[in-house]
């Protein structure tokens, strides 16, 4: 694992803390990468499978 140092909003950073089960700061960010990484490979494959000139928005089925 590496070790950075980033500036992240401390508001955004203490709303996320409080308003999940996560305490610790590193598990927060690394969580929020992993949502982030599934998200952008869910929204590749659904723009693959969409038909020519229709692409599909979180909306659909």
């Amino acid at each position: 694992m590496s070790v950075i140092r980033i500036d992240i909003d401390d508001h955004a950073l203490a709303e996320a803390l409080r308003t999940s089960s996560i305490r610790s700061e590193s598990e927060l960010v690394n969580l929020a990468l992993r949502q982030y990484n599934e998200r952008r490979r869910r929204d590749e494959t659904r723009s693959q499978g969409a038909p020519h000139g229709h692409d599909r928005g979180a909306d659909s089925p």
